[in-house]
């Protein structure tokens, strides 16, 4: 079973400027949805890298303070940051029994990477 989180934005401004990659959406609310990451059993957490906007579980912190995104998951929970970070720190206490994304598939063009604090990022969409 895998989880996908996003941040929501009514900005178009805020949007052109860090986000290529977004979806229109009206759930949970009218706005510009954008893929942060993923979550799947057996897998060490991956995020989307979003060159401009964050590139670094640190910059995804800093840019959802910002208090300009609604950060939710797929079946459309609305999250604070907290409660995302308890996820996340969740899988990664389980990281030593989990695959890395490094070594696999999202690899396969070298567009996987490690952030300073050891999160796996990739460059490009998310199929």
């Amino acid at each position: 079973m895998s989880t996908n989180y996003y941040l929501l934005t009514d900005s178009k401004e805020i949007r052109e400027r860090y986000f290529k990659d977004y979806t229109l959406t009206d759930e949970p609310c009218w706005g510009y949805e954008i893929h942060i990451a993923k979550v799947s059993g057996g897998w060490i957490p991956l995020f989307q890298a979003h060159d401009g906007a964050f590139n670094s579980y640190e910059e995804l912190r800093k840019l959802v303070a910002t208090g300009l995104f609604v950060l939710y998951d797929e079946y459309r929970q609305i999250f604070t940051w907290e409660q995302f970070d308890k996820e996340i720190q969740s899988w990664m206490a389980k990281k030593d029994s989990l695959q890395t994304h490094l070594t696999y598939e999202y690899n396969c063009y070298g567009k996987t990477f490690k952030d300073a604090e050891g999160y796996e990022f990739f460059r490009g969409e998310f199929c």
